[in-house]
């Protein structure tokens, strides 16, 4: 399970055990999203959740509009806003991804799993540094290596 705790130090540093409590409800929800997907939508999922973090737009309706629902299920004052939600959902995004990559069960062929770390770790092969967010995309970057052969 990913360390909510130390991610929510990138957008507040006095978050309470609650508050961490239910990101890890909300990561949970949104880990059970990815695994819905078939490998094709996770590459593209993952794709643009990357262009997104590298551009600093924000996520797409689509995206944001899933990751505001699943953080309004488990914490209902969540607003998404352009400065605090739209980090927070894209946070909350990538650490399900890092559980998806962690928790998958070995398989032979192309799973899920397999889609959403080939797609994140392209995507940071070729991003510049960020000022903001990059801790967790260097955890998820060392998620992706520690499932490699």
């Amino acid at each position: 399970m990913s360390n909510m705790a130390e991610y929510a130090r990138i957008f507040d540093t006095g978050t309470s055990d609650e508050w961490v409590e239910k990101r890890k409800s909300v990561v949970a929800e949104a880990k059970a999203v990815y695994e819905g997907l078939k490998p094709q939508a996770a590459i593209s999922t993952a794709s643009i959740i990357a262009a997104s973090i590298a551009d600093g737009a924000p996520l797409p309706e689509s995206i944001s509009n899933e990751a505001e629902r699943v953080i309004q299920n488990h914490a209902s004052s969540f607003v998404r806003s352009a400065d605090q939600g739209e980090l927070q959902m894209k946070v909350v995004m990538l650490a399900a991804a890092i559980d998806v990559v962690n928790d998958a069960p070995e398989t032979h062929g192309w799973a899920t799993a397999d889609a959403l770390a080939a797609a994140f770790w392209s995507a940071l092969w070729f991003q510049r540094p960020l000022e903001q967010g990059v801790f967790v995309l260097f955890v998820l970057n060392l998620a992706v290596i520690s499932k490699a052969p």
